[in-house]
């Protein structure tokens, strides 16, 4: 709505504000210092248009021109050089809301390059561009050597609909068939909260847990599923295939990387973070299904190799 409003024209008053339910303070609370900033601008926006009301009508400084008629001085100034007009305290609220608009620029942004990603699976045969029926000539050539062909080998799972859809939704994508997520557990205990039932039943702590997939594809679509059913499905595999240690590699490397993002963010425990830098636990879950991978045995050595305990979630009991 707020990208609909803004190409019609509409100019944002005050930034969107997001409560946190994991913050100490509880959505009320958390409202009441932005609802009491809005009713100061709109305070200090009326107060503008009530003694603009209130002034008397001054029309513009006249002169009398060489024939005797009257000529304001505005006019007679454009010949020689206009001077700036002041601005009006429209403008005026427009220019303290530019801080506004750009830190708004970035979030919306990075919604709006996802935008209109999520769409079904038996709908994207219908979404992609259209060939033509004939080509002939030099065209026709071209495209044939630029396509690929069977000496190409085995497609990537992810096109380039799918990455949207699922970065989109956070994860942070491997290669051609793997990703890894934040879980928000993960999150809770870096802010010192609790964590997920595999703390309680096994005490592995979510803080460094990693909660990765190296198949983003799935061999159903569940209708109970809680996922957002964005990713592909197959009963086998039939993708390019990246090796084990590279997936390993690059998973750690980004759950890191989020976790030092995240230690930014209010509540953030230091010696939290300092633990979960170095993962201990590795949940092999996410959207897809892990075993799907034709070496899940060799990806699961690697985790075991380096220290990192592992639990898979499967689909297929």
């Amino acid at each position: 709505m707020d990208r609909q409003l803004r190409e019609l024209g509409a100019n944002r008053f005050r930034p969107l504000g997001l409560g946190d339910e994991e913050a100490e303070l509880d959505l009320r609370q958390q409202f009441v210092p932005w609802a009491k900033e809005l009713v100061v601008r709109e305070l200090r926006r009326w107060q503008q248009q009530q003694q603009q009301q209130q002034q008397p009508p001054t029309g513009p400084a006249m002169e009398v021109g060489a024939n005797g008629s009257a000529v304001s001085r505005a006019a007679a100034g454009r010949g020689a050089g206009a001077t700036e007009a002041t601005p009006t305290a429209t403008e005026d609220g427009v220019h303290q809301d530019m801080e506004d608009e750009e830190y708004e620029e970035d979030y919306e942004e990075e919604e709006e390059e996802g935008a209109g990603s999520e769409m079904d699976m038996e709908d994207i045969g219908g979404a992609g561009p259209r060939r033509s029926k004939a080509r002939t000539g030099a065209g026709a050539g071209a495209a044939s050597a630029a396509s690929p062909g069977p000496e190409s080998g085995p497609p990537e799972m992810l096109n380039p609909l799918i990455r949207g859809s699922l970065t989109k939704q956070g994860y942070k994508l491997i290669g051609s068939h793997s990703g890894v997520k934040m879980c928000r557990w993960t999150k809770s205990m870096l802010r010192g909260r609790g964590g997920c039932y595999k703390h309680a039943f096994y005490g592995i702590e979510s803080h460094r847990c990693m909660e990765a997939t190296p198949s983003l594809a799935c061999a159903n679509k569940c209708v109970f599923c809680w996922r957002h059913h964005s990713n592909p499905v197959g009963k086998t595999w039939k993708w390019r295939m990246d090796p084990p240690d590279t997936i390993v590699e690059t998973a750690l490397d980004l759950h890191t990387r989020m976790v030092r993002e995240y230690s930014g963010v209010p509540g953030v425990k230091p010696e939290a973070v300092a633990e979960g830098l170095q993962v201990r636990h590795c949940a092999l879950s996410l959207v897809g299904e892990p075993i799907m991978y034709p070496e899940i045995n060799a990806l699961v050595d690697q985790l075991h190799s380096r220290g990192i305990s592992t639990f898979l979630a499967s689909g297929s009991g």
